[in-house]
């Protein structure tokens, strides 16, 4: 696995300071982690650490260390709603956002397709996780529903229904099982809420796709990619961003570390009512 999986500059108080601004009409936050909690994070009715231990179906295939195996785990979250959102440390709300950016009134979810496609070919041990993924749903949805899935999906927050996701543990029981008991990715793993969830809820009638939101995906380890950031601040033109830590970086760690680290205390500058007082 790439250093890049396990190296953090604090992103989460700032993607959580972004949603405190742009969509503060979120009631509940659960940080699904084994992490330690971060000495700025205080307690707060509003902010829950959750620790895999507390909703993986089975706790014997822990520790882990595979986003995609948490991520077919989380509708067992305790207290979680029935309709909710799923994002990373290192996805950012860029303006304000409602409810409806997500969700009809009727609980319809709306995800977005990135213009990216998703390779030919099967899973390989030589490709990415996030690639054997993307194969590995399209086979599971051609065998469900006849129906060949093309492209990948932005890397911004997405909207999930529980039942949606327990109904798909149901049907798909080995996949999901096989995918929580992976310490770490695997090229049979499925990527539940990266495009199997939302194509299957599409493919059910209970997802269509979200073709309004704005989205800029950047890697913060290129060059063109922090030049790319900086344009962000000036306009704030965008619903959603992600500010990806790259694996193969062509910046100084360092010099990449103090750039988004500036960019983000001046694009979220207002401390979120979760944040410890420093003396």
């Amino acid at each position: 696995d790439s250093a890049a999986r396990y190296r953090q500059i604090d992103e989460l108080k700032y993607a959580l300071r972004s949603i405190h601004l742009y969509a503060p009409w979120i009631r509940r936050i659960f940080v699904a982690t084994d992490s330690p909690r971060p000495a700025w994070l205080a307690d707060h009715p509003k902010v829950t650490f959750v620790p895999s231990e507390a909703f993986f179906v089975d706790t014997s295939v822990l520790p882990t260390h595979n986003s995609q195996a948490v991520e077919c785990q989380l509708h067992h979250i305790p207290g979680l709603s029935e309709h909710f959102l799923y994002s990373n440390d290192d996805m950012f709300f860029g303006r304000p956002v409602s409810p409806s950016m997500f969700f009809s009134p009727g609980g319809i979810s709306m995800f977005i397709e990135a213009t990216t496609r998703i390779g030919l070919g099967y899973s390989d041990a030589d490709r990415s996780g996030f690639e054997n993924a993307a194969r590995v749903n399209r086979r599971i949805l051609q065998d469900r529903f006849g129906m060949t899935t093309t492209r990948h999906l932005e890397h911004a927050a997405t909207p999930l229904r529980r039942s949606v996701m327990q109904e798909m543990e149901n049907e798909f029981p080995d996949e999901f099982a096989s995918t929580a008991a992976s310490a770490f990715r695997a090229s049979t793993n499925i990527s539940v809420t990266n495009s199997l969830y939302h194509y299957y809820a599409l493919m059910s009638g209970r997802a269509v796709v979200q073709k309004d939101a704005k989205v800029r995906y950047i890697d913060t380890t290129s060059v063109a990619g922090l030049e790319l950031m900086e344009k962000l601040l000036p306009k704030r033109s965008v619903d959603f961003f992600c500010l990806n830590d790259g694996s193969f970086p062509e910046v100084d760690l360092d010099l990449r570390t103090r750039t988004v680290t500036q960019f983000l205390d001046k694009y979220f500058p207002i401390v979120a009512p979760w944040e410890r007082t420093q003396n």
